[in-house]
């Protein structure tokens, strides 16, 4: 595309004032932007690239591309760091791309890669972001007030999970959002806001010198004053982050369990439950991070749920066995996910010192201390001051970005597809692990500058290597990759190659939504730890879920530090049941202001066959008026109602005008679920 840019040059200017007369204009279909002699946005948005504590030194220059502009200057801070920095702005068919580049001969330093945007602020202006919140749980969806306010991304509780950042005007329906690409390294970055308009994105940690070039890429992109704008963008522009790799997926849409528990149940009564998958928490290995060891047959350590190994849990597994339990599950209408984990190693692992020298290479897998050292000795996870990482069943934590780890866990993939046919796939475990450095020497990720000024590797990076060739292994074989993001792990970059989320603490409000807005186009099941977490609040605690699209564990035998039957807590599992079920498969709908209610809380979601539109949170009140827009299939849709703890539907009718449907939603506790079947 061709890019429109219109410059004003004023003759005889000085330098001083260079930068305020002449002016650059690119346009892109849907924006226009605004940019002085300095590279800086101006007008009626601000914004610039900076390189934190560094000053211009000399002049800027402008070239004109064939489809944009580019700016350049050099920079220098008070340490002698000098730096070349260039912004290139190009227009799109519905955004202005912003591309930062960075280079520096020096030895290698760090500073942080500032860029920002400026809107003109008002008492009425709004913000939004993917902020996720903390243990309790508050509706994402809902823009705030500008406030002055620094998120971390992914990692943790009050992170935001996806790097958009939305300014929304409702008086003028108008909105403008930064979106920072997540095809590009990422590490340690920040987004903050002021009450002066301001948003930024603060990328640290990233190697800077040595001759080579950082860059940077965002788009801005305006839209209505939803807050949806800017995740439909994104969903449109990357959508191999959101869709699942393997469409299956939308099948094990449902409730879960982790259960060891391989008996008969009452199929009838979890489907009705909501309940299509087991997360196999059966502990079938030798020891942690050989699943499938490569022989027929094999005895298990024996674990219990704190890592501990017991006698009396010792048994006969085989490839056979594991996989007579995946084809009763399949012939009940459930599915079952083998455990996965790509950051832990080994049980009761020795020092080094006492790898076993009496066994052959092809025995070597007999002894995880011996297989540690032996196959992968470099693999080995070490903080800051060199010490490894001990976790659960005295396992160490591990750097998949080592070669030979990351062969291991390429090979135990390749074991699962070949020898456990009637598995669904795998639930790779512990993404907390990601937020760390690996220290180890020769660990070098080769994009970080971490610590007192050192190299090492981000364990996010090994991750998204990884699973780059996991996923592959196993989406051939038609296999599905779900994640626990568990604490540290909601972070879009994360998630191109899983297909669905399975969250350790999505009965925490800020894993909860941290996993179902990285789950617009995925399923996604969250944890459920015991009856006591239900029993607080059942009707909120069902209801959030169908807020987010997301779908609770389920009491189920045999569940492992989870909910475990109760007549009284199963009862609302009956209850809410088929309303859950309403949603399998969904995809988020992001039309501009496609659904709003008087009251209460509302989301849609498109199903197939049509939509479903969960209304919750709506208190004493007895209806809620509802209205739909900007979605095909309304003229004829039928709309019926689902009630927790009523067995059949009731039929509503809406009116329709100028492609609008309003909807008068009689609710019971304060929720219906509605379905517009097409």
């Amino acid at each position: 595309m061709k890019s429109a840019i219109a410059v004003l040059i004023v003759a005889g200017m000085t330098a001083s004032t260079r930068a305020e007369t002449e002016k650059f204009t690119v346009t892109a279909p849907t924006l226009a932007i605004d940019l002085n002699a300095n590279g800086e946005i101006i007008g009626k948005f601000g914004g610039r690239s900076e390189l934190e504590g560094c000053r211009v030194e000399g002049n800027v220059t402008a070239r004109k591309l064939a489809d944009g502009i580019e700016f350049t200057r050099t920079v220098t801070d008070g340490k002698g760091h000098r730096a070349k920095i260039s912004d290139r702005f190009t227009p799109t068919k519905d955004s202005i791309r912003w591309e930062v580049s960075v280079t520096s001969t020096d030895p290698f330093w760090t500073t942080p890669v500032v860029m920002s945007l400026k809107c003109p602020a008002s008492g009425s202006t709004r913000f939004w972001t993917s902020s996720i919140g903390d243990e309790q749980w508050s509706d994402p969806l809902t823009p705030m007030a500008l406030i002055d306010r620094t998120w971390d991304y992914g990692n943790g509780k009050n992170s935001i999970c996806i790097p958009v950042a939305s300014f929304l005007e409702p008086e003028t329906d108008r909105g403008i959002s930064l979106i920072v690409s997540p095809d590009q390294p990422m590490l340690w970055m920040q987004l903050s806001t002021s009450q002066d308009g301001t948003m930024l994105f603060r990328h640290r940690v990233l190697r800077l010198g040595g001759g080579k070039t950082v860059k940077l890429t965002a788009d801005i992109v305006t839209h209505e004053a939803d807050w949806r704008g800017g995740l439909r963008w994104m969903v449109a522009r990357y959508p191999e982050y959101f869709n699942p790799p393997n469409p299956r997926a939308d099948e094990l849409a449902g409730c879960g369990a982790y259960s060891h528990y391989q008996g008969e149940v009452d199929v009838a009564r979890y489907k009705k439950m909501g309940f299509r998958v087991n997360w196999l928490s059966s502990f079938d290995w030798p020891y942690f991070g050989m699943y499938l060891p490569p022989v027929p047959r094999w005895k298990s350590a024996g674990h219990n749920s704190d890592g501990r190994s017991e006698p009396a849990l010792v048994r006969e597994v085989s490839c056979e066995s594991m996989t007579d339990y995946c084809r009763r599950m399949k012939a009940s209408g459930f599915f079952a996910l083998s455990y996965f984990n790509c950051a832990e190693f080994g049980s009761d692992i020795r020092d080094p010192q006492t790898v076993r020298k009496d066994l052959s290479k092809e025995d070597w897998w007999r002894d995880a201390t011996t297989y540690l050292y032996q196959r992968m000795p470099e693999g080995v996870y070490r903080d800051a001051a060199g010490n490894p990482a001990r976790t659960w069943s005295g396992a160490l934590a591990i750097d998949c970005g080592d070669p030979a780890v990351q062969d291991h866990l390429v090979e135990q993939a390749r074991r699962h597809v070949e020898n456990l046919p009637d598995s669904a796939g795998i639930v790779i475990d512990r993404m907390d692990w990601l937020a760390l450095v690996n220290y180890s020497p020769g660990a070098d990720d080769k994009v970080g500058w971490y610590g007192a000024g050192r190299p090492g590797r981000f364990l996010g990076r090994s991750w998204i290597d990884t699973l780059s060739k996991i996923g592959p292994v196993m989406h051939a074989k038609d296999k599905v990759i779900f994640v626990n993001c568990c604490l540290r792990g909601h972070r879009l970059d994360y998630v191109r190659e899983v297909d669905g989320f399975y969250d350790e603490y999505g009965d925490d409000g800020y894993a909860l939504n941290g996993s179902c807005l990285l789950a617009l186009r995925k399923p996604a099941v969250m944890w459920t730890h015991d009856a006591q977490r239900v029993g607080q609040s059942p009707d909120d605690y069902f209801q959030r879920h169908l807020h987010m699209g997301a779908f609770p564990s389920v009491p189920f035998p045999g569940n492992d530090h989870m909910i475990l039957p109760d007549p009284k807590v199963d009862a609302y599992y009956l209850d809410y049941g088929p309303l859950l079920d309403a949603m399998r498969g969904k995809k988020w709908v992001l039309a501009p202001h496609c659904v709003e209610s008087d009251v209460g809380k509302v989301n849609l979601f498109e199903v197939p066959g049509g939509y479903a539109l969960p209304v919750t949170f709506a208190g004493k009140e007895k209806v809620v008026t509802v209205r739909v827009r900007n979605i095909p299939g309304l003229k004829n849709a039928k709309c019926e109602a689902i009630y927790p703890g009523i067995e059949k539907p009731a039929p509503l009718s809406g009116k329709l005008r100028d492609g609008e449907m309003e909807l008068t939603v009689p609710v019971v506790r304060g929720c219906a679920m509605v379905t517009l079947s097409k």
